[in-house]
């Protein structure tokens, strides 16, 4: 990952993810999943290798559940009144995958390397 120099806005940071990495499993793991009333969000674990070494990557699936024709059915399509069920979803895979994502360092590791 390179910090990208020279934004207009100081404030505002970007950047460059340029990364090739290798899927080790066809079907991710079910990590963990997150469901109110009819809208769910899973986090799936996908084992990565990436320049030789073997890291965890999570995605995060959100889909609602409904009852069409004596079956349920799954859809990505949400209507208004699924739309604060699945942010507060996502808030919660978003604090779940933080947490098992969050790299802790002593401080004598390079976080980001600068681009010149």
């Amino acid at each position: 990952m390179h910090l990208v120099q020279g934004n207009a806005n100081p404030s505002i940071l970007e950047y460059d993810f340029k990364r090739t990495v290798t899927m080790q499993n066809a079907r991710p793991k079910l990590e963990k999943g997150f469901r109110i009333g009819f809208v769910a969000a899973n986090v799936f674990v996908h084992v990565v290798e990436e320049a030789g070494k073997k890291q965890e990557a999570r995605t995060v699936e959100l889909q609602k559940s409904y009852h069409e024709d004596g079956e349920w059915r799954i859809s990505t399509a949400l209507t208004l009144l699924d739309l604060p069920v699945a942010i507060r979803l996502l808030q919660l895979a978003q604090e779940h995958v933080e947490s098992m994502e969050v790299e802790v360092f002593d401080g004598t590791d390079v976080a980001l390397e600068r681009k010149t």
